[in-house]
């Protein structure tokens, strides 16, 4: 779900990524270097603690969905669009862990 720019962030910041990116051929797309690596999800989960403005949102998560819309609008920039389906994801995976 992260752009190209995203994820060159995300490589840039882990060395055992960047190492794994110089193995491929030039022009191999990130997103594919991860996928066949079973990396796919990494950098979402990177990015919710890393990306701008949300280490202290995602600190202030909660479970509430206001919360959680703090987070998305502040360090995801989710429109309006996505917010219901990431509303009703988090409150799912927010119950099954705790």
């Amino acid at each position: 779900m992260l752009p190209q720019v995203s994820l060159e962030r995300f490589v840039s910041a882990n060395a055992d990524v960047q190492n794994l990116v110089a193995t491929y051929p030039a022009g191999t797309l990130i997103v594919d270097i991860l996928i066949n690596n079973h990396l796919d999800f990494e950098p979402g989960a990177w990015w919710t603690n890393n990306g701008p403005n949300c280490p202290e949102r995602a600190a202030a998560l909660d479970g509430t969905n206001a919360t959680f819309l703090e987070w998305e609008a502040g360090c995801i920039g989710g429109g309006v669009e996505t917010i219901p389906g990431r509303v009703a994801l988090f409150n799912t995976v927010y119950q099954s862990i705790h």
